[in-house]
Formats: structure tokens, sequence, C-alpha cells
């Protein structure tokens, strides 16, 4: 997946938003992005062929990290997750 280039026409926060979907791994991105388009665990599992249980782990994983970056950048704290090795 490449990298995303903002547009002139991006706000604040949807760069930030995305900027945090980049900070995650590719493979948790893309599952992340499935559930977002896909609305319920429960169906990406069925499609991974994976029950519930590790789908709604990654989730969880992926909105806290999303969030973390988030609430780093928003307090002044310019190193991402990725510079700090934090990929729980």
């Amino acid at each position: 997946m490449d990298d995303y280039k903002p547009k002139a026409s991006d706000d604040d926060e949807t760069l930030l938003m995305k900027e945090a979907l980049q900070s995650l791994d590719e493979s948790d991105r893309i599952i992340f992005t499935l559930y977002v388009d896909m609305a319920s665990e429960q169906k990406l599992a069925s499609l991974l062929g994976v029950s519930r249980t590790p789908v709604h782990n990654l989730i969880v994983r992926c909105k806290q990290q999303i969030t973390d970056y988030i609430n780093d950048k928003q307090n002044g704290n310019n190193k991402s997750l990725i510079d700090s090795g934090n990929h729980s």
C-alpha cells in the first residue's frame, strides 16, 4: 500500500487520522480498513476464515494505537509510534 500523500483540501483532523492509520503495520491497516468498510467483526472473521476473537483483538489493538498516535500528536509529541517501537 502506498504512503498517503496529503491533499490541499484535507483538514487537520482528516490528515491526523490518515497519519494515524499509516502508523499501523500494513497488515493491521488492511484488516482495520476492511473492518471499517464492513462494519462487522463477524463478517470480517468469516471473510478471513477465522473466529471472531482474533479479529476483535486486532480491532481493539488498532483502535488503541490510533488513539495513542492522535493523543501524542495533539499533546505535542512529534515522535511517531513507529519510532518509539510501540507495536503492541
